[in-house]
């Protein structure tokens, strides 16, 4: 088992009260923003199955943003698949993936491994701690989509 790639996203979350969560988020890699916040990640050939993708996540408060991520490997991310070509909707409780692993957690830092071992679109959600819309401190959601283009070779 190896990791074939790291990458490292940006999320950046500012304070929004038109959005539902109160805050516009985006994704950002090598300084261009990820289209339509949807990750993709795929094995080439000869890639073995056990190999994995290592996702570093870090937010970046904009504009008064006091989130951070959940201290909670459960919570931090909640993921629900679809199909190759439609993730499905966004999981609304605490849901998980066989594909992809909570490491470690910071409050502005966030790793995941992807296994990626089936060509399947995911949603998922980042959960964060702090002000929300109406004022009151708790979670803040995030939904993304993955999609992973392939289950790479045995």
């Amino acid at each position: 088992m190896a990791c074939i790639e790291t990458r490292n996203i940006t999320i950046t979350a500012a304070p929004d009260p038109s959005k539902d969560c109160g805050y516009r988020f985006a994704m950002v890699e090598k300084g261009s923003n990820v289209t339509n916040d949807e990750i993709k990640s795929a094995k080439s050939n000869g890639v073995k199955q056990s190999d994995y993708h290592t996702f570093h996540f870090t937010l970046q408060n904009l504009e008064g943003s006091d989130l951070q991520f959940l201290n909670d490997p459960f919570d931090v991310m909640w993921v629900k698949p679809g199909n190759s070509s439609n993730p499905g909707s966004c999981p609304d409780k605490r849901m998980t993936d066989g594909d992809f692993c909570v490491g470690q957690i910071t409050p502005s830092t966030l790793t995941v491994h992807n296994a990626n071992s089936r060509n399947c679109k995911h949603k998922f959600v980042l959960n964060f701690y702090g002000t929300r819309a109406d004022g009151s401190k708790g979670v803040v959601p995030y939904d993304p989509v993955w999609t992973n283009g392939n289950g790479g070779s045995p």
